[in-house]
């Protein structure tokens, strides 16, 4: 209710599967953790956490499901479910199989963390470019070279005041537009591209 998320709950178009962590599980968490997540700043980072644990179809208890699994928010999250313990990436769930007009309802045992949990902007860009192929590649060297100068990987790698969208063209856009490789040696010196970005 705080962050906005109940909607995803009260979706009835939608049949789903909904791992829910009970209350003793959040309370494990640190007060700071909480009023982070809840936060103006944070609560649409919140949502896309509970979207982790959404699957647009229902999975039940006597079923065995692996392999990348569609979550709400249309990412394939690998996430493997094992009949016997009844668990979700190694994750107990129990009261299993709460049925519902839309669905049905697992309670876990801990919080599924989407892929991002634990990992910067930049370790999630270098991750990308790589499962792309490298076709991130001119951005990488450019942010390289301007944080020779300073501070726009380091802003990007460190930055905690809430969640980022970073706008990543890919190698195609910058050599298909009409940007010059003058500016793109420009760009590439101290304040240059992170004039442009930020």
């Amino acid at each position: 209710e705080q962050t906005g998320a109940l909607p995803l709950l009260e979706d009835t178009e939608t049949i789903y599967t909904f791992l829910a962590p009970p209350a003793d599980t959040l309370n494990r968490q640190s007060a700071s953790f909480i009023a982070k997540y809840v936060s103006i700043d944070w609560a649409p980072h919140t949502v896309g956490l509970w979207r982790q644990h959404i699957f647009p179809n229902i999975t039940v208890h006597s079923w065995s499901v692996a392999g990348p699994l569609p979550v709400m928010n249309l990412d394939q999250q690998v996430t493997v479910f094992e009949p016997d313990p009844f668990r979700a990436n190694n994750i107990t769930l129990f009261n299993t199989d709460v049925q519902l007009l839309n669905g049905v309802i697992h309670s876990i045992s801990d919080i599924l963390w989407g892929p991002w949990q634990g990992k910067s902007m930049w370790d999630t860009l270098l991750e990308t470019n790589q499962k792309r192929g490298g076709d991130l590649s001119i951005l990488v060297s450019l942010l390289n070279q301007t944080n020779s100068f300073g501070r726009l990987v380091d802003t990007i790698r460190r930055y905690e005041g809430g969640p980022l969208t970073l706008f990543c063209p890919t190698d195609s856009a910058w050599t298909t537009s009409a940007i010059p490789v003058l500016t793109l040696q420009t760009i590439s010196q101290p304040q240059g591209l992170g004039n442009v970005s930020l």
